[in-house]
């Protein structure tokens, strides 16, 4: 089970204005009685799942699983859909420990615009050079590699 990773964006990915409807007409409310699907969402929107289609927000007060953030309905799609490949881009920081996590009981697929702040040790797969990761330096030199030598990628300004 693995993390798979790219800089860029390959043809497939889900990007977050495709992830609120993808996850409205495919979530399964069963899904909220799972304590990984609760710990998820409390740690990514810091909400408690009170049902299968109640949440308490400490912002929004009472909302429906479809009213989460885009991280974390990014991140249980990427539990419960492992086959797309998602824009790692469009969520916050607070996703990554849940990414990994996901990535360990199945293979999921992430892409970056970006230089993403993961954690000082993990294991991912670089898509981009096929190469397997296990620090945030090595992350940061392929990256910074990509950028300056094969003209692959290139870091949005």
């Amino acid at each position: 089970m693995m993390l798979n990773l790219r800089f860029g964006y390959g043809k497939d990915i889900k990007k977050s204005k495709v992830i609120d409807g993808m996850f409205r007409f495919n979530f399964d409310p069963v899904w909220f009685g799972d304590p990984f699907v609760k710990a998820i969402v409390n740690g990514i929107d810091k909400s408690d799942v009170l049902g299968e289609r109640v949440i308490l927000s400490p912002v929004l007060g009472q909302i429906s699983p479809s009213e989460l953030s885009c991280g974390a309905k990014m991140v249980l799609l990427s539990l419960y859909y492992p086959e797309h490949e998602y824009d790692g881009s469009a969520c916050g920081d607070n996703c990554i420990k849940w990414f990994l996590e996901v990535a360990r009981r199945h293979d999921i697929h992430l892409s970056y615009a970006h230089l993403p702040s993961y954690p000082d040790k993990f294991e991912l797969m670089l898509v981009n050079t096929g190469k397997i990761l296990t620090s945030a330096l090595e992350l940061c030199l392929a990256y910074i590699d990509l950028n300056n030598n094969d003209g692959t990628y290139r870091m949005v300004v």
